[in-house]
């Protein structure tokens, strides 16, 4: 399905002939910078485009490659850094595919992944432990319908896709329980920290008052050492490589190569 949301969607356009591409010097990082923000923004016109044409269509498959365009999309925005656009394409996403999937798809796996991380990016926790248990249950779900039709094959080679696809999630599996952990931590040490800095500022308050005593160290007592408590961001990978690990993840199809993004996402 991926695969198609552009090639069904801007079915007729002509393709550009590769050999007319000119080389780009490699020793130019303003030109490839340059390049990059381009193809970027190139891949963005395009994902809109098929998004618009597929949300006219009322057929469930029509709505589902809608839903890709938005994912797509939502991969775009976290490329370039803007995570609430990100997180609006994702849970676009996310409601198109609850509403025409079954809920051990590993589509929607996918998608509540999309969700948390981006969440992590904006600090909002609570919500993103959330969508990574939602994955969770989602493959835990797939686990039990793929391992009831092995059950149900007969022969030691039938079933031989559901016995792959079983393996491979068992692995995935772990993942996502220590990325529940990486953003539980990351919540506790943000608490700490706001609660020390707030003690802190208190304690300057009163610092300030003519009332107020400074020990003869010039050190006061109730400035609490914040340094332990400085935030860590804990194993969110950046967007680039993030769209690497969902390919070994969930079997999309992505590329590192942000240059290649409009080309070979889709």
């Amino acid at each position: 399905m991926e695969n198609t949301v552009l090639g069904n969607a801007l079915e007729g356009v002509p393709e550009e002939d590769e050999g007319e591409e000119e080389e780009q010097p490699s020793n130019s990082n303003i030109e490839s910078e340059e390049e990059e923000v381009g193809n970027l923004q190139l891949a963005w016109e395009m994902l809109e485009v098929a998004k618009v044409i597929y949300k006219r269509k009322d057929t469930i498959e029509d709505q589902l490659m809608a839903a890709q365009a938005y994912l797509k999309l939502g991969e775009v925005s976290a490329e370039s850094g803007n995570y609430p656009q990100a997180l609006e394409d994702f849970q676009e996403c996310l409601t198109l595919q609850l509403k025409h999937l079954p809920p051990h798809s590993r589509l929607l796996a996918e998608t509540h992944y999309h969700v948390a991380t981006t969440l992590c990016y904006m600090d909002q926790y609570d919500q993103a432990i959330q969508h990574y248990s939602s994955s969770i249950r989602v493959i835990e779900a797939r686990l039990a319908m793929l391992q009831e039709a092995i059950d149900k094959a007969e022969g030691t080679e039938a079933a031989s896709e559901e016995k792959n696809e079983l393996e491979e999630l068992k692995l995935l599996l772990p993942e996502i329980r220590e990325k529940v952990e990486d953003a539980k931590e990351s919540q506790r040490t943000a608490s700490a920290a706001s609660r020390a800095i707030q003690q802190t500022l208190v304690g300057n308050t009163h610092l300030a008052t003519p009332q107020s005593t400074i020990p003869a160290d010039g050190a006061s007592s109730s400035v609490s050492d914040i340094s332990h408590l400085v935030r860590k961001k804990v194993r969110f990978h950046p967007p680039a490589t993030r769209i690497c690990m969902l390919y070994c993840l969930f079997g999309g199809c992505c590329v590192s190569e942000v240059g290649q993004l409009a080309i070979k996402c889709f």
